[in-house]
């Protein structure tokens, strides 16, 4: 297993990805199963479509809401503040998840599997993983929790590392 840590201050998705590809290969990993949670599924999203040579599937936990007004207006003060507008359009732009655009989802082979945050919250709705489950071909959707920073997390923690343990352990040949 791979812990990744990510930038400090990125700039960009696929600044993100690069990131997550290098620690990969500093791994001596040629192919991985990425698990991700919130913004992190930008990230791993982002580097299945840019090298999908080092992406065999991909777990997305509690994907980030992209496209709400409210969210995007608030996260759009914080990064201005810090990296100004340029960068913060840069970071908000996709749709239905930050980082990609339909398009590109829809075009993905690669087996992905869904965590929805349950019960959903502004930062993590369900209408992303519903139009997730829509967008992306063969998705499948599974379980669900708060995110782990809820003190309701605790009473999910078993099940979860469950799903994430099994997710790490199927094969397919390729």
């Amino acid at each position: 297993m791979i812990v990744h840590e990510r930038p400090r201050e990125p700039t960009s998705w696929s600044e993100e990805a690069a990131a997550l590809a290098a620690t990969i290969a500093d791994a001596g990993h040629e192919r991985v199963a990425l698990v991700a949670g919130s913004n992190g599924c930008s990230v791993a999203l982002r580097l299945l479509l840019d090298q999908p040579e080092l992406v065999h599937r991909v777990l997305l936990c509690w994907p980030a809401t992209a496209g709400d007004p409210v969210v995007d207006g608030l996260a759009r003060i914080i990064i201005s503040d810090v990296h100004g507008s340029a960068t913060a359009d840069r970071l908000l732009e996709g749709n239905p998840i930050r980082g990609v655009t339909a398009d590109e989802l829809a075009a993905i082979t690669a087996e992905v599997v869904l965590y929805p945050s349950m019960p959903e919250n502004t930062a993590h709705q369900r209408s992303t993983v519903t139009q997730l489950l829509a967008t992306i071909p063969g998705v499948l959707l599974v379980g669900g929790s708060p995110e782990p920073i809820h003190d309701e997390f605790a009473e999910h923690l078993f099940a979860f590392v469950d799903i994430v343990d099994a997710f790490s352990k199927v094969h397919h040949d390729d």
